[in-house]
């Protein structure tokens, strides 16, 4: 009895088609194959979508990069933050130009 997943996991991802988007063009993309994707959005595999219709894609799903770095690096999930001053960065007053 195997009860281990056979693939990753998956995570639906929903998006709007462009002016082009096609069934292929999709799949592409999102590097999975033009019959799952029209299977998940009950198409078929040489469709076109219209502008604006929601696409359903599911995709392997990654760790996201707070946790990805911290398992590089070994430590926790905090993020390395500086410890003094201000967040915001310093900028300089625009020149004013000389009048003629």
């Amino acid at each position: 009895m195997l009860l281990a997943p056979e693939g990753p996991a998956l995570r639906r991802v929903s998006l709007k088609a462009g002016k082009r988007d096609s069934v292929a063009s999709v799949a592409k993309r999102y590097r999975v194959s033009a019959a799952q994707v029209a299977e998940w959005n009950g198409v078929s595999a040489g469709s076109s979508f219209r502008p604006g219709q929601s696409i359903i894609v599911y995709v392997a799903h990654r760790p996201t990069q707070a946790k990805a770095a911290a398992t590089k690096t070994g430590k926790g999930t905090k993020s390395a933050r500086p410890q003094g001053g201000s967040s915001k960065k310093a900028t300089a007053a625009p020149k004013k130009r000389a009048r003629k």
